[in-house]
């Protein structure tokens, strides 16, 4: 009977310790402000710190590259202000087009470095279609011209048409004036 019961204070005893070792290992690990985690979370947290680093890597070189687009619409723009002082014609047609067609292009670049910076945080990989961004600001631009035209057409035809009615009134007066002795 002794030797029954050692052996089941053996297993009673490695049944505690075990219980205790499970148990007890969460709680030494808090307090080292330690946690345990499986193998998907871990793999989770790795691909979340990689796709951050991707992006830190991806940002500093938008950073760069914004302030090499800066100094580039700097130079364009004082470039299209000096042609335009020195060619005067050059300023109404060619100048404007000029810049427009530098903003569309500064524009579509931008779309493509966010496109960029959201595909490292979606881990997605898209091809971004430049020539359809340019596109569709030229289509963007001629709707806006077209607009814009019909409005400065409705402004000189009221214009016009109010100074016609002022200067029959004005007429008017004169006539009734030179009348009037």
């Amino acid at each position: 009977m002794q030797y029954k019961s050692v052996i089941i204070s053996f297993i009673l005893g490695s049944v505690l310790t075990l219980a205790a070792l499970f148990f007890g290992k969460n709680m030494l690990l808090e307090r080292q402000g330690l946690s345990l985690i499986d193998s998907e979370q871990l793999t989770a947290l790795e691909l979340s710190q990689q796709r951050l680093l991707q992006a830190e890597q991806v940002i500093s070189e938008h950073k760069a590259s914004i302030k090499a687009r800066q100094a580039k619409r700097v130079v364009t723009r004082v470039t299209a202000a000096t042609s335009a002082t020195f060619v005067p014609s050059l300023d109404s047609a060619l100048v404007p087009v000029i810049v427009l067609g530098m903003e569309a292009q500064d524009y579509c670049e931008q779309q493509q470095e966010l496109q960029a910076i959201l595909d490292v945080f979606s881990g997605a990989q898209t091809d971004y279609d430049m020539q359809a961004c340019l596109d569709d600001i030229q289509q963007q631009m001629q709707v806006t011209a077209t607009d814009a035209s019909k409005e400065v057409e409705a402004a000189v035809d009221d214009f016009l048409n109010s100074l016609k009615s002022q200067g029959q009134a004005l007429l008017q007066r004169l006539m009734d004036a030179y009348q009037a002795p």
